[in-house]
């Protein structure tokens, strides 16, 4: 079975649509997302995109705001985070989303770094 783990640093970022934001807005995702896909360029290194089927495995892991742990029920939720991940890796890692065929996530609260690992396995 062949593994292809990409680590994205920095804190995971949730796509959330908002209605009332025009176009004219400029989005503060868009930086944030530019900086996470070079990331996954630089791991790419050229490699061919993913073809055939892939289960993912997807670690989203988040810095404890204070001395408590957060509940794992916090915000975001898991599905807008999935939307972050298709968003970047989407043309850099893989063309179209279907040959993902199974997904597990994961979402952490810890003291380490914060960063999103993407574990992908053939099927």
């Amino acid at each position: 079975m062949q593994t292809v783990i990409y680590r994205i640093k920095g804190e995971p970022a949730a796509i959330i649509k908002n209605p009332r934001v025009t176009r004219r807005i400029i989005d503060p995702y868009v930086q944030r997302r530019m900086h996470y896909q070079q990331q996954l360029i630089n791991q790419h290194n050229e490699r061919p995109l993913l073809t055939g089927a892939w289960n993912l495995e997807i670690h989203f892991m988040f810095p404890c705001k204070s001395s408590h742990h957060r509940s794992h029920t916090d915000s975001p939720s898991l599905m807008c985070l999935l939307r972050f991940v298709d968003d970047i890796a989407k043309n850099i890692i893989y063309t179209n989303d279907c040959i993902i065929t199974e997904v597990k996530m994961i979402k952490e609260y810890s003291h380490i770094d914060p960063e999103t690992v993407l574990i992908f396995n053939r099927k």
